[in-house]
């Protein structure tokens, strides 16, 4: 997780792809550094039913957000569910000034909703 720096990471013992029959489980950092704000800085902030596109071999798999669970970063079992078709997002919440370490986590549980041929990136 120390690596990730700046990118979006899966978790290996989570599904691989949208048909497994487990959820997928990305996490990603909330900051980078003191002046440097992570992939997930706002994930937060998210609503019921946003939208989120994992992008797959020239698919775009939409995603519908379903809950926002809080829960506590020793509580592991909760990032490999049995949930064919979702998508689950991991990050921490609740810093601590004083012990300068984040006390929670949320995971953001998405349902695919649908398929679609991903736009096609031109050069100029």
């Amino acid at each position: 997780i120390a690596r990730l720096s700046g990118n979006i990471g899966w978790l290996q013992a989570t599904g691989d792809n949208p048909n497994n029959d487990l959820a997928m489980a990305f996490i990603g950092h909330v900051t980078v550094s003191s002046v440097q704000k992570g992939p997930f800085a706002e994930l937060h902030n998210i609503k019921p039913l946003a939208e989120i596109i994992y992008r797959n071999g020239g698919v775009d798999f939409v995603y519908a957000v379903q809950s926002i669970t809080p829960t506590q970063p020793t509580d592991a079992g909760k990032l490999f569910q049995r949930k064919k078709e979702h998508l689950l997002l991991v990050t921490c919440t609740d810093y601590d000034l004083l012990t300068e370490k984040y006390n929670g986590r949320i995971i953001v549980d998405a349902v695919l909703v649908q398929r679609k041929i991903a736009p096609t990136q031109t050069s100029n």
